[in-house]
């Protein structure tokens, strides 16, 4: 089922694209499961200004740039919302590269802040970034392995300030880490042995298939924490949950999105 913005999505546009700064991005909530076999602590990266775990890395990268340097970037996804509303704030122009296959879910909440849209025939999309790219503009890359990395030491910071005791056990999607860097990382930044397991990403490009197992347990998160989660966070949690009763040990579950995407924006 396709899913539409909601009536009030212009004002919230309106209003993010008018004061979003980097001093809006991060801090987000660590908070515990109430009712679950474990003990498994949520760190809500929904709940950033543009609704997801992207603020952090489009913040990051943004960072690195001159102010209005012409930027290009692929497809709705949540990383270009993130990235469109930083960068109008820093004055860069943004041209999207899209083609048919684009998904539809962040299309009219991407538009909102009024980027260059290049359409590309089916196939061609790769040839049409590089055409922005031999006219000036700089790729941004939603996978780009320093930027999540930095967004991984931010969150770490966060969670052993919010949580001295901090678990050793991690559940985090899979992005541009693998377990190996992830878990370096984060054994560095915290000063003990972190354990990480990682959840495929859905690439903001297609229907998530659930897991029997996940797909009860987005349920049971609407109905017992009174949370709306996405497809990838209920797998996410799910695996959390497993580890948490399995181990006897505290699990952090890092959930990029809210589920508010998934029935229209806000």
């Amino acid at each position: 089922m396709r899913a539409f913005p909601t009536a009030s999505e212009g004002q919230v546009v309106g209003a993010l694209a008018a004061g979003l700064g980097p001093r809006f991005v991060g801090r987000t909530p660590l908070f515990p499961l109430q009712r679950c076999d474990g003990s498994v602590w949520i760190k809500r990266e929904g709940l950033q200004a543009t609704g997801s775990y992207f603020d952090r890395v489009a913040s990051w990268q943004l960072a690195q740039l001159p102010a209005g340097l012409p930027l290009v970037v692929r497809g709705w996804t949540s990383h270009t919302v993130a990235l469109l509303a930083l960068a109008k704030r820093a004055g860069h122009r943004v041209s999207v590269v899209v083609d048919d296959a684009s998904s539809p879910r962040l299309r009219a909440l991407a538009q909102g802040y009024g980027p260059r849209v290049v359409r590309a025939k089916a196939g061609e999309i790769d040839a049409e970034v590089q055409r922005e790219v031999d006219a000036g503009a700089l790729l941004v890359s939603r996978l780009e392995v320093a930027a999540h990395l930095a967004a991984l030491r931010e969150l770490a910071a966060e969670v052993a300030e919010q949580r001295p005791a901090t678990p050793r056990i991690w559940v985090i999607p899979a992005y541009a880490w693998n377990e190996a860097q992830a878990a370096a990382l984060l054994s560095a930044m915290l000063g003990t042995r972190v354990e990480v397991h990682l959840v495929e990403d859905d690439g903001d490009d297609r229907e998530r298939i659930l897991s029997p197992c996940a797909a009860i347990r987005r349920t049971q998160l609407g109905h017992r924490e009174g949370w709306l989660v996405s497809p990838l966070g209920a797998e996410l949690v799910d695996r959390a949950i497993a580890l948490a009763a399995d181990s006897d040990q505290e699990v952090v579950v890092l959930v990029p999105e809210d589920g508010q995407r998934y029935l229209g924006w806000w």
